[in-house]
C-alpha cells in the first residue's frame, strides 16, 4: 500500500512539474537557454566565433527563425521618385529589393514581401508576393524621402513594438548607366552637346538662352523650362501637339557657363533621368585692326565700309554674315536664325560720339554667338582727301 502511494505522489509531480515547464516556455520566465530562440542565437554565435563573415548573414537568418523580417530589413529596400511628366499629372512612386527591379508603389494597396528558405550558410531570397505575412504599407511622401508602414500578420508572441514603427526611405536616383542601357531615347540625350550661351539674346533682351546639337545634327536654341519631344527621328523644341507629349521628353532644369542639366522622362513617364551635357569648348572670336575699313555715310543712318575686304552698306541694328569667306548682309531674321548655327556673324550696333569724337561700334560672333568680341573704330578725318579716305583707330576689346 505505501509502494502504491509513493509511485503516486511521483506521477503527480511529474505531471505538475511538466505543465509548470510548458507554462513557463509561453511566458518566458525560464533560463534564456531553455527557450528556442535562444538556442539558435547561441547556435549562430558559435558559427559566428568560428566563421566571422557569417555575421554577414545572421539578419536574414532571424528573418527565417522569426518568420517576418526584422526592422533593420529596411536597408535591403530603394524607393525611387519619378517627377511628373509635362502634361501628364501626377508623379510615380517605386519600391524595390536592391539589384531588382522596382514596383510601382499605389498610395491605396500595400506590397507584400516573402522570402525562399535559405540552406546552411546561404542568404534567403527576398521577393515580392500576392500575398504573404509581411506587407509594407504607403504613409506619405515628404520632399526626398518615403514613410512606410510594416505590418506582420498575425503578430508573433515574441513581437517587439519597435518592430511597427515607421520606416524612412530615402529616395535613391537610378544610375545614369542604367537608364542608359534601358531607354534609347535617353542615350540620344546623352550624346547631345552643349554650346554655350547665346551671348547676344543675353545682352539684347536679358534672356537666358543656351544652344544645344542633338546626336543628330539638330541645333537647339534653349531656355531654362523649356521642353523638347524625341519624335522618333529628332528632337522638336516647345511647338508640339499635346499627343505627342506620350513621346519621350526632357525638360532643361538648370544651365551655368560650364553645364546643362536635363530631365528626361520615357513615353509613359515612369522612367526619368537627370542627365548633364558638360559645355564643349569653343573657337575664340578673333580680329585685327586693318579688317575694318569705314568709306563714308551715304545717310545719316546708312554706313558705308568694307570688313576684311567685303563691301558693305549697313544700318544700325542690322547683321552680317561670313559666307563662303567673304562678308554679305543678312536680310531677314529667319536668314540670320539660320546662318549664325553655320558661321560667324557681325552686329553693327551704332554710330556715337564720345568727347566730340566719331566712334563705330559693332559686334563679331562665332558660330551660335557663344563668343564675342566688341570692336569700336574712331573715325580720323584725313584733311585735303576725299571723303572716302577717311581713315580708322581700332580699338577693339577681349571677349567677356
Amino acid at each position: 500500500m505505501r509502494k502504491k502511494q509513493v509511485f503516486f505522489w511521483i506521477f503527480c509531480l511529474s505531471a505538475l512539474a511538466t505543465f509548470f515547464a510548458i507554462a513557463c516556455i509561453h511566458v518566458r520566465v525560464l533560463p534564456p537557454l531553455i527557450c528556442a530562440e535562444n538556442i539558435w542565437d547561441v547556435e549562430v554565435s558559435r558559427k559566428v566565433e568560428k566563421d566571422p563573415s557569417f555575421q554577414e548573414t545572421l539578419f536574414y537568418q532571424r528573418v527565417v527563425a522569426k518568420k517576418a523580417p526584422y526592422p533593420s530589413f529596411q536597408s535591403k529596400l530603394v524607393a525611387r521618385y519619378t517627377p511628373p511628366k509635362p502634361g501628364k499629372g501626377q508623379g510615380h512612386v517605386f519600391l524595390g529589393i536592391r539589384g531588382e527591379e522596382p514596383l510601382s508603389l499605389s498610395s491605396t494597396k500595400p506590397l507584400y514581401l516573402a522570402y525562399e528558405p535559405y540552406s546552411s550558410g546561404e542568404m534567403p531570397k527576398l521577393y515580392f508576393a500576392e500575398k504573404s505575412d509581411f506587407s509594407l504599407e504607403p504613409v506619405r511622401c515628404e520632399p526626398g524621402l518615403l514613410v512606410l508602414q510594416p505590418r506582420w500578420k498575425p503578430k508573433r508572441l515574441s513581437f517587439d513594438p519597435a518592430e511597427e514603427r515607421l520606416w524612412t526611405l530615402r529616395f535613391e536616383p537610378l544610375p545614369e548607366t542604367a537608364l542608359l542601357q534601358a531607354e534609347p531615347c535617353f542615350a540620344y540625350l546623352a550624346k547631345a552637346q552643349y554650346l554655350g550661351e547665346d551671348l547676344f539674346v543675353e545682352k539684347a533682351y536679358s534672356q537666358k538662352v543656351y544652344w544645344v546639337r542633338t546626336s543628330l545634327g539638330t541645333c537647339l536654341p534653349l531656355r531654362v523650362g523649356d521642353c523638347c519631344v524625341h519624335d522618333g527621328s529628332v528632337w522638336k523644341a516647345n511647338s508640339f501637339a499635346d499627343e505627342e507629349l506620350d513621346q519621350p521628353l526632357f525638360r532643361v532644369q538648370k544651365a551655368d557657363d560650364t553645364t546643362l542639366v536635363c530631365e528626361a522622362w520615357n513615353c509613359s513617364g515612369e522612367k526619368y533621368a537627370l542627365i548633364s551635357l558638360k559645355r564643349q569648348a569653343s573657337i575664340p572670336c578673333t580680329f585685327s585692326g586693318n579688317s575694318l575699313e569705314i568709306h563714308s555715310l551715304k545717310t545719316p543712318k546708312t554706313l558705308a565700309f568694307s570688313l576684311e575686304n567685303s563691301p558693305l552698306l549697313m544700318r544700325p541694328g542690322q547683321w552680317a554674315a561670313k559666307i563662303g569667306g567673304s562678308w554679305q548682309r543678312v536680310e531677314s531674321e529667319a536668314e540670320l536664325q539660320r546662318l549664325l548655327t553655320e558661321c560667324p556673324t557681325f552686329f553693327f550696333e551704332k554710330l556715337c560720339k564720345r568727347e566730340g569724337k566719331k566712334w563705330f561700334c559693332g559686334k563679331l560672333y562665332s558660330p551660335f554667338r557663344i563668343a564675342c568680341l566688341p570692336v569700336e573704330e574712331e573715325w580720323i578725318y584725313v584733311k585735303n582727301g576725299p571723303p572716302s579716305h577717311l581713315s580708322t583707330k581700332s580699338k577693339t576689346r577681349s571677349p567677356p
